[in-house]
């Protein structure tokens, strides 16, 4: 079995309401050579409340280095716009270089987002 690295982002329902043209994006970074190498995963549970068509939610993830920017996904070909609760997912490899991890989630235009 592969070794790989989880990263949770948890909340006891944590919400924000949006208004037509805005966007908002939670995030957190860790320290992460210790896990140079590894493949890792994102995952958060997600509902979008969505009031125009173009609004969405989606996660983001990037792994930093001395050099600039490694491996990096921020969902853009698949934003959430689901009302129901999903698992959402991100799949990535840390760079053997990285320094530090930066992930989280972001959000645009109108609606809820959970």
């Amino acid at each position: 079995m592969k070794n790989k690295i989880c990263l949770l982002i948890l909340s006891a329902l944590c919400s924000i309401q949006l208004y037509a043209g805005a966007w908002y994006s939670f995030a957190n970074k860790i320290p992460i050579t210790k896990y140079a190498g590894l493949e890792m995963r994102l995952e958060a549970n997600v509902k979008a409340e969505i009031v125009d068509e173009e609004a969405s939610a989606r996660l983001w993830v990037r792994v930093n280095k001395a050099s600039g920017r490694g491996f990096f996904e921020n969902m853009w070909n698949r934003p959430i716009k689901e009302k129901e609760w999903k698992i959402y997912s991100i799949e990535g490899k840390i760079d053997e270089d990285a320094l530090t991890l930066s992930f989280g989630a972001l959000t645009e235009f109108s609606g809820n987002f959970y």
